[in-house]
């Protein structure tokens, strides 16, 4: 196959996969009033919603599962005090355009819940299993893929906030010395400083008292290897250089 025949086949398959997005935006925004009852139909209402609503408030985003499964009637009974806002949308779209969408209307104060498929994989997870976080650069999909692994997406979450949000509810297992594994640098950058791993120290002493003490490292490809027999991947959008991390679960007590 020459080069031309190759170029031509990425630009369709580019082509096809923005033609879509472009779509389901239109659909979901533009649709006849006779298509209102519709899954893609009831997009604009959702919008219409999250800019309209005040006070105190749960915003769910998400995609798809967050639209079909999050039941926002419920969430209703057991917090009375909230206007509860779905905005499941399609997950074609892409975390970051539905970030995006969503952002300019989220009000200070609103309890904002991300992807519950994560938490679903947090509880699924038992002791031993181990979570590894990737950086914007990591190759978490490939990894899991040769893997059999989990992959999930949190795009335009930085590795400190999605760290401290998953320790609140995922201990650190007390059975080994370091259930926290950075990436050790390459020799071209042992002269680099890498200010997140800072971060990360101060963020694990607020869950566990061994602090930086529960920290270990690994060589980048043994580091690759690990990440290949985690439970799950959760590449970030973190933009530092060796943010990528293992955690492996405790006992939830």
């Amino acid at each position: 196959m020459d080069k031309r025949t190759v170029r031509r086949i990425v630009a369709t398959a580019l082509a096809v996969i923005l033609a879509e997005q472009v779509f389901f935006l239109i659909c979901g925004f533009g649709l006849p009033v006779q298509f209102g009852d519709t899954f893609m139909g009831e997009l604009k209402s959702k919008y219409e919603r999250l800019k309209e609503t005040s006070g105190k408030r749960i915003v769910v985003v998400g995609g798809s599962g967050v639209a079909f499964d999050c039941d926002s009637a419920l969430m209703d009974d057991f917090f009375p005090s909230y206007e509860i806002v779905n905005f499941g949308m399609y997950a074609g779209l892409g975390t970051k355009a539905v970030m995006d969408l969503s952002e300019n209307y989220i009000h200070e104060g609103d309890i904002v819940i991300l992807s519950p498929e994560l938490l679903k994989v947090l509880s699924e997870m038992g002791h031993g299993d181990r979570l590894c976080i990737g950086d914007g650069n990591f190759p978490g999909a490939s990894m899991a893929k040769s893997g059999n692994t989990i992959f999930l997406r949190a795009d335009g979450h930085g590795v400190p906030e999605l760290l401290d949000a998953i320790l609140e509810v995922f201990p650190l297992d007390s059975y080994v010395e370091t259930p926290v594994m950075l990436m050790e640098k390459m020799d071209c950058d042992k002269d680099k400083e890498i200010p997140v791993w800072e971060e990360y120290k101060k963020i694990v002493a607020k869950h566990d008292e061994r602090g930086e003490k529960a920290f270990g490292a690994y060589e980048r490809f043994e580091f690759y290897d690990r990440a290949k027999e985690c439970y799950c991947i959760l590449q970030s959008g973190e933009s530092a250089i060796y943010a990528n991390i293992i955690l492996q679960k405790g006992l939830v007590l």
